[in-house]
């Protein structure tokens, strides 16, 4: 997959956060913390989701390596996004037009 693909991929997981007015029903992150886990595991990391709050997991992936001792890379990016009220293009349509990524 391209990360042009990717990101279309994960734009069309709804997951926004929950508090205040997300202007959907569809919310939480669990959908796209599944994604993400298999996508991590085809890749050969070892995935697990750790539930925060109902419907709302982290992903833990680790890769295995071969370099014990040696520094190891740590990516804390957050799953949900923020409300999609008042938007006037369907937000989770992820699709591409004119180059630019829609939602």
């Amino acid at each position: 997959m391209t990360v042009t693909e990717i990101a279309a991929t994960l734009v069309r997981i709804p997951s926004v956060n929950p508090d205040g007015d997300p202007g959907t029903q569809k919310t939480g992150e669990a959908g796209c913390a599944e994604w993400l886990a298999g996508f991590l595991a085809a890749a050969g990391a070892e995935a697990e989701l750790r539930e925060v709050f109902p419907g709302r997991p982290n992903v833990v992936a680790r890769f295995p390596s071969d370099r014990p001792g040696k520094p190891r890379i740590l990516f804390a990016p957050h799953t949900d996004t923020v409300s999609v009220t008042g938007m006037t293009i369907d937000p989770f349509s992820g699709e591409v037009r004119e180059g630019q990524l829609i939602g």
